[in-house]
């Protein structure tokens, strides 16, 4: 497994950002599980949905990407996906989340366009980290969507949690179910939504 640390070859170096960009990857739909996954990073300005709105009153004010939000997990644990051409080694978490979303798009046509940290901004430039953090309240609310990703979980779990939800458990099964959600990862987070 590879480390976090980026080599200057790196695909954030190709696409510099302005005062207010952001950097957003198109996810390669693959036929199998076990293809590498692919991704394509492209800038965009937070700014340019205002100006379509401007011009066409009738547009939303939402960009067209879905924002990511999870818990990275082990730094020490990493998968490689590639990134313009080049190796990034990413979090085990956020590869399953990957995997995961590349499914979706595949089965039901989401769209591929995704904003992740780890992938959109450069984890080696202090002061491009600095600025993209300042600006993630933002981030998220200009995204179509955002996608809150717990982690893995087993068949069972997702049919327990699915029917705890839809039907009427008595409040301790309901208060289990969600007790049991409240201790993963995610919900111990400094940012959370």
């Amino acid at each position: 497994m590879a480390a976090l640390i980026m080599n200057h070859d790196s695909p954030w170096a190709t696409k510099p950002l302005g005062e207010r960009d952001i950097r957003v990857a198109d996810i390669e739909v693959q036929d199998g599980a076990d293809a590498p996954i692919r991704l394509a990073l492209k800038v965009i300005s937070l700014d340019s949905a205002l100006l379509v709105q401007a011009f066409v009153p009738s547009h939303d004010s939402k960009l067209s990407y879905q924002a990511l939000s999870y818990a990275w997990g082990s730094r020490e644990e990493t998968e490689e996906v590639i990134c313009d051409g080049h190796a990034v080694a990413v979090t085990v978490n956020l590869y399953a989340a990957l995997k995961r979303l590349r499914e979706k798009i595949g089965q039901y046509g989401v769209d591929p366009t995704f904003w992740a940290d780890q992938i959109c901004i450069d984890q080696d430039s202090t002061d491009e980290k600095s600025q993209q953090v300042a600006m993630m309240g933002e981030i998220f609310e200009k995204g179509r969507r955002v996608i809150v990703w717990l982690g893995e979980a087993s068949e069972a779990e997702g049919r327990r949690l699915e029917e705890s939800l839809a039907q009427r458990d008595s409040l301790a099964e309901r208060r289990e179910v969600l007790l049991k959600l409240s201790k993963l990862e995610w919900f111990g987070r400094r940012w959370v939504l």
